[in-house]
């Protein structure tokens, strides 16, 4: 490849990837309507639902719309220091077993970084490290389903229940109690001092029709 841009093929399937900013701003922003997602990411709703990673078309822009106040300044002022408080936390439990001569799992330890990150920007929450370990692992064995599906050369269909389907619905619905167990909690409870992004996304409304979404979960699991 050459000029940003390089072809390689998977089980006689051509692929593109690309290196340079503005192609990605073409694909993504600019010419957007020109492109269509893969089957391999729309797969990703068999574990995070139809959220933004997944949806095409008319679902996707409603529901980009929505998600937009989450993004603005008020909401993310928070990530820069829940990401550092998250670190900081790592580093002290690092240096602590280092002291006591045991060793780690990089893989383990990268998972509970990065609940803890999430949990903190999107939740203001500290997650459990049993709940971050359960959650992180849930998510990595779904998304190992889901690629095992999009290199199939026959694929089953989604509502066949063979095993890999009825675990990657358990998953999926678990993730999902988990996210529905914060918006929960936050509907009944007072928001935090600092908003959040749960707090912006449970406020935000449809600039065009003014309505408020009821359905945070798909974006939520998104998200995480």
């Amino acid at each position: 490849g050459s000029g940003g841009l390089g072809r390689f093929r998977v089980l006689n399937r051509s692929f593109v990837a690309i290196t340079e900013p503005e192609y990605a701003q073409r694909i993504l922003v600019s010419h957007r309507g020109r492109y269509i997602r893969s089957f391999h990411t729309r797969n990703v709703a068999l574990i995070a639902g139809t959220g933004l990673i997944a949806s095409e078309g008319e679902r996707w822009r409603k529901d980009r719309r929505q998600m937009q106040p989450a993004f603005k300044a008020d909401a993310l002022k928070n990530v820069v220091p829940a990401a550092c408080a998250a670190v900081q936390q790592r580093l002290e439990t690092w240096a602590r077993l280092h002291r006591c001569g045991q060793w780690i799992s990089a893989l383990e330890e990268m998972q509970l970084l990065t609940m803890s990150a999430t949990g903190r920007m999107l939740f203001s929450d500290d997650i459990g490290t049993a709940e971050a370990i359960r959650v992180s692992t849930m998510l990595r064995k779904g998304l190992t389903l889901v690629r095992k599906r999009n290199t199939s050369l026959w694929p089953v269909p989604a509502w066949m229940p063979t095993a890999d389907n009825r675990r990657l619905a358990g998953y999926k619905r678990d993730l999902s109690e988990f996210v529905e167990g914060y918006i929960r909690r936050r509907l009944r409870e007072p928001e935090p001092n600092e908003r959040d992004m749960l707090s912006a996304l449970l406020d935000s409304r449809d600039p065009e029709t003014g309505a408020r979404s009821e359905e945070h979960t798909s974006e939520l699991q998104s998200l995480t």
